[in-house]
């Protein structure tokens, strides 16, 4: 749930004041960070991300948390002994541009909703990713997040 708090966080913050998730990264990448991360590499290190979200006023560890959570896994196991060395790229972000986070928590309220009139004892919500897009269709990570609900029966 926290994950999930401060990716919404996150999402409305770079919308707000970037007007989209790629303004937001295209600023990211440009800021000046201490020497060791100023790198000529592409993409967006811990050091410069953590300067890019502190307006949000989030802790270090949600910090860490958030960008952990939106660097690829591939990317991640490459950088595994270093966190210097991981980075976020413009394709792991993109499908958040299209993510409303509002609508979103507005489902899963009517989903909680739908669930307690019907008597059920529990609710799950998994958060699933929709398939990557064919590479072929020169498209971005198009992942969704999506939520599954499971109940059971009171008998």
């Amino acid at each position: 749930r926290e994950t999930f708090d401060g990716l919404c966080a996150f999402v409305k913050f770079c919308k707000t004041e970037f007007a989209s998730i790629k303004e937001f990264y295209k600023h990211a990448e440009s800021l000046q960070v201490p020497e060791w991360d100023n790198e000529r590499a592409e993409g967006v290190t811990y050091a410069k991300f953590s300067q890019a979200v502190r307006i949000l006023s989030i802790t270090r560890e949600e910090r860490l948390r958030l960008f952990d959570a939106l660097s690829s896994p591939a990317r991640r196991a490459d950088a595994a002994k270093s966190r210097e060395a991981a980075r976020i790229y413009m394709i792991d972000l993109l499908f958040l541009d299209k993510w409303d986070p509002d609508k979103e928590v507005r489902e899963v309220a009517l989903w909680r909703a739908v669930v307690e009139r019907s008597g059920t004892a529990s609710l799950i919500c998994l958060p699933l990713k929709a398939p990557e897009a064919e590479a072929g269709e020169g498209a971005a990570n198009t992942a969704n997040t999506t939520m599954v609900m499971a109940t059971t029966s009171v008998p």
